[in-house]
């Protein structure tokens, strides 16, 4: 009896240790570069979601993130995102007179100042989001700076609807 259970634990360890290392290359690859694996969903409209942990407090490991000495990003250029027409089919079959809406876009900028890894961390819905995404793409920032030298940054946007 001894016998088979000692082969019995053998044969489990080693397939534990198969598992393992098939499981590895993938969170390797996780961990060299979090951003790649961070758009598994997409939001109702099509448009990149951000991972769950995004929306804790603590961004994941590997993330550009604020340190002692770091001044954020200046705001340079924000252009207004429209109103998607699937909103502005809403607002007209509904009546609506006070329409609002918040689309929280998440994004690193970069060292030259221009959005990157772009996702939507709270959805807005009626084709929203993708507008909100749209024109993050194009707002420009002055660099976040670490001891005076640009570096990238993680940062939240509010995208507001109707534009202001």
């Amino acid at each position: 009896m001894p016998k088979y259970l000692a082969l019995f634990l053998l044969l489990s360890l080693s397939s534990i240790a198969i598992r393992a290392q098939q499981a590895a290359p993938n969170s390797d690859e996780n961990t060299k570069n979090p951003i790649s694996a961070t758009y598994p969903a997409l939001t109702a409209d099509g448009t990149r979601a951000c991972r769950r942990d995004l929306n804790s407090k603590t961004p994941p490991a590997g993330w550009p993130r604020m340190q002692k000495g770091t001044l954020p990003p200046t705001v340079l250029y924000i252009p207004k995102a429209p109103l998607s027409d699937e909103a502005l089919a809403y607002i007209k079959e509904y009546r609506i007179k006070d329409f609002s809406a918040i689309s929280l876009v998440s994004m690193t900028v970069d060292e030259k100042g221009k959005p990157q890894d772009i996702c939507i961390v709270k959805e807005a819905g009626y084709g929203l989001d993708r507008k909100a995404f749209e024109a993050v793409e194009k707002y420009r920032f002055k660099s976040a700076t670490l001891n005076g030298k640009p570096v990238s940054l993680r940062v939240d946007a509010e995208v507001r609807f109707p534009p202001d």
